[in-house]
């Protein structure tokens, strides 16, 4: 019998297997090897069995750092070596090579990453060198991302080295993180940046071997290999990802050209046994229906008497957690909305529009007539008049299940103009009410 296991990274992991289990009671080492690596990788809490595994030196959007632990689980114990068609930023790779002591192979199309791999593997120390140059700030990121968009475009070519070293800065450093992406202000900062080359420089991991290639040709290849396959995920369909992001979201051409129906006609050929690490959407259901779907969490829900907390997270987590960077740019959403507040809660609390807490009654609705329902709205109130209306709305089969929130635009306006004072005009046009002086990019300018 052949064990597949198919897995979706984000808020659940779907696994497809086929009797795994019968191969467990085999190779005894193997197993000793494994319970000791997951028991140090246990959670210490309740949010998720395994902690995120940190093995790999670099970090990289989708990433399966969160899901070694359950990956490994699923591992076959009669398995020899492990193939990876699809390295990216390797976490499952190395936690194989260097906690199971198991070889690994691993391929990726993209040159460049590939090429940072085999000068991670090879010369850990010439690397740690050229990254030590490299300052982290906002200069010279942009100086190293303008030679590594030269080599790119094959306008003036990098050697091997130089262009590790420039790949893993630029990729390392940036908000995603992404390829010929953006700085990341988390990773602008001496001791992250010190911290990060420490593991450069100390990396090791002699059972694994890093080549480029396709898909398309390394499956073949190894027929009766156990295979750990981490495609680009599927994006038609009710898929919830729309948006490539391999190599770079905004030149996502690995990731919108890649032929999910080859990979599914190779895997039901193979002859082996596979793990699948894949996106959750009924397409993807429908092409491996005949194998058992395996679910884990990535990210757990605090339960309460009155509500569900999905997540609590700061700045730091939305930076730095790849599965944010995978999500169509919400993460990034996220952190802009956190930075429109100011540093410190103190000065936040000094700033506050206290507007409508002071001036606004809260009230239910009352129902008017039979085809109306008491409570179905949440009315606001100013000076005895509707401001807006919060209510679910189930109107006909375009408007179910939703959330409606309308204000009056002129009550709004009215309130807010009446209670917050002018402090300034920009080149007597444009009016700043309260403390908007002290945040307007052209303060200087003010009269």
């Amino acid at each position: 019998m052949q064990s597949r296991v198919l897995s979706q990274q984000a808020f659940s992991f779907p696994l497809i297997t086929k009797d795994i289990k019968s191969s467990f009671s085999q190779a005894l080492s193997f197993n000793e090897r494994r319970n000791i690596f997951l028991g140090k990788l246990l959670s210490p809490n309740s949010k998720n069995r395994y902690k995120r595994y940190l093995g790999a030196p670099i970090r990289y959007a989708g990433g399966k750092s969160l899901a070694v632990g359950l990956i490994v689980e699923l591992i076959p114990s009669d398995a020899r070596r492990v193939i990876s068609p699809f390295l990216g930023g390797g976490s499952v790779e190395v936690a194989v090579a260097n906690e199971l002591e198991l070889p690994v192979i691993g391929y990726d199309i993209f040159d460049i990453l590939v090429n940072y791999w085999q000068v991670q593997l090879k010369t850990p120390s010439e690397l740690y060198e050229k990254l030590s140059n490299f300052k982290p700030n906002k200069r010279e990121f942009q100086k190293i991302k303008e030679r590594l968009k030269q080599h790119w475009k094959g306008e003036k070519k990098l050697d091997n080295l130089d262009l590790a070293a420039h790949y893993y800065y630029n990729h390392n450093t940036s908000y995603g993180p992404g390829f010929l992406s953006w700085p990341s202000s988390v990773y602008m900062q001496e001791k992250k940046y010190s911290s990060m080359l420490k593991k450069i420089k100390n990396f090791e991991a002699s059972n694994l071997k890093v080549f480029k290639s396709s898909f398309e040709k390394v499956i073949p290849r190894f027929t009766n290999d156990f295979l750990y396959c981490d495609p680009p995920y599927f994006l038609d369909g009710d898929s919830k990802m729309f948006k490539g992001i391999y190599p770079q979201r905004n030149f996502p051409i690995h990731h919108n050209s890649f032929n999910h129906e080859a990979l599914r006609d190779l895997l039901l050929q193979h002859k082996g046994k596979f793990i699948l690490s894949y996106n959750d959407c009924s397409t993807i259901r429908e092409w491996y229906k005949d194998f058992t779907f395996i679910a884990g969490d990535a990210y757990s829900v605090k339960s309460g008497q009155k509500r569900w907390q999905i997540f609590l997270y700061g700045k730091n987590r939305f930076e730095t957690d790849n599965a944010f960077q995978s999500m169509n740019g919400i993460g990034q959403l996220l952190i802009e909305c956190i930075n429109l507040y100011p540093d410190s809660f103190t000065d936040y609390q000094k700033n506050k529009i206290d507007v409508f807490a002071d001036n606004l009654d809260v009230r239910n609705s009352k129902a008017r007539n039979k085809t109306q329902t008491s409570d179905q709205k949440v009315i606001f109130k100013y000076k005895d008049k509707n401001l807006g209306e919060l209510e679910m709305r189930n109107s006909g089969f375009n408007h179910y299940k939703e959330v409606l929130f309308v204000m009056n635009k002129k009550q709004v306006l009215d309130l807010l103009l009446n209670n917050i004072k002018v402090r300034g005009k920009y080149k007597g046009k444009i009016l700043l009410y309260g403390d908007a002086d002290k945040k307007f990019i052209h303060r200087k300018n003010i009269f």
